[in-house]
């Protein structure tokens, strides 16, 4: 089975990955495959990037476009931070999905495939 590990990190600029900087993901970029030509999506916020990762999709696609979101869960619209562990499950109960575009993920599973994500940020450490 092919394996691939994607990593990453919002707001860090490529000039400031390097063996002065950061050693450890210098040695990586060198033994790996690097996509200098990149941008974040806007607005430049993990999740949103995240979102646009996972499925491919501008934000306005996918339905992502903030790291928080107008919900109505039954009471009206409420401002809800999408970085809770609860926020996917929330969500999908109030509008029956999480985002507007299939996710890589769900694209491979038909086939066999998988990709397990993992999402962190200063913020919910």
């Amino acid at each position: 089975m092919r394996r691939a590990v994607v990593m990453v990190i919002d707001g860090l600029r490529a000039d400031m990955v390097g063996a002065h900087y950061t050693p450890r993901l210098a040695d990586i970029v060198e033994r790996s495959r690097w996509f200098t030509g990149q941008r974040s999506v806007f607005p430049s916020a993990t999740r949103v990037n995240s979102a646009s990762i996972a499925t491919g999709c501008w934000p306005k696609s996918h339905g992502l476009a903030g790291n928080a979101i107008a919900l109505d869960e039954g009471e009206g619209l409420q401002a809800v931070s999408v970085g809770p562990p609860d926020f996917r499950d929330r969500l999908r109960r109030a509008t029956g999905r999480t985002l507007h575009r299939p996710t890589l993920s769900e694209r491979l599973r038909p086939h066999g495939g998988a990709v397990i994500y993992s999402n962190s940020s200063a913020g919910s450490a």
